[in-house]
């Protein structure tokens, strides 16, 4: 499929940021960067894939998704967020979601979203929700209709303001979901 192309935003403080995918090794090297700096150097996170010599976060689920980044005016990585499906090979905590009884029944259409993050410049701003939308939006083009957020509680206000309503079929648009975020 596709990458998706490149959508620019203004941030709530007055930052331009663009979403894109991570196509590149060198994007997808920078979010290995970013997520240890956020995760290991600033929170003290424990993260198992994290390789401190070289002060990198790699993990296989990213080879297995979509990895979508938020870049400055510089085009410097500044945000991240993960979507992949329940059926790729390396997802963890199998038993916890109950992926296998949710494949069968709904085959193709379970997926996994996370490490959602953010620079320090960065967070506060619509960056967050910027990039879940995009990946919801990018998932959705993959058929993956049922989504588990995994995240740390600091994000939970972000996710749970963040959610379906309704859905309806618009006569113009089709199947459409109505959804509440933050303002």
């Amino acid at each position: 499929m596709p990458a998706m192309n490149t959508l620019s935003h203004r941030s709530n403080r007055g930052r331009d940021f663009r979403i894109r995918t991570l196509c590149t090794t060198e994007e997808r090297e920078a979010a290995a960067r970013l997520r240890y700096e956020v995760y290991v150097a600033e929170l003290g996170r424990p993260q198992p894939c994290a390789d401190h010599t070289a002060r990198t976060i790699h993990e296989p689920l990213d080879e297995e998704g979509i990895l979508l980044g938020g870049f400055d005016e510089g085009d410097t990585l500044v945000g991240t967020f993960r979507v992949a499906p329940s059926n790729a090979p390396s997802i963890e905590c199998r038993e916890i979601y109950g992926w296998e009884a949710r494949e069968r029944a709904f085959p193709g259409a379970v997926c996994h979203a996370s490490k959602l993050l953010a620079a320090a410049e960065y967070r506060g701003t619509i960056l967050g929700i910027t990039l879940m939308r995009e990946g919801t939006r990018e998932a959705l083009r993959r058929g993956w209709r049922f989504c588990f957020l995994e995240t740390y509680d600091n994000l939970v206000p972000l996710y749970t303001g963040f959610v379906i309503r309704a859905r309806m079929d618009d006569p113009v648009y089709g199947s459409v979901a109505i959804m509440v975020g933050p303002a």
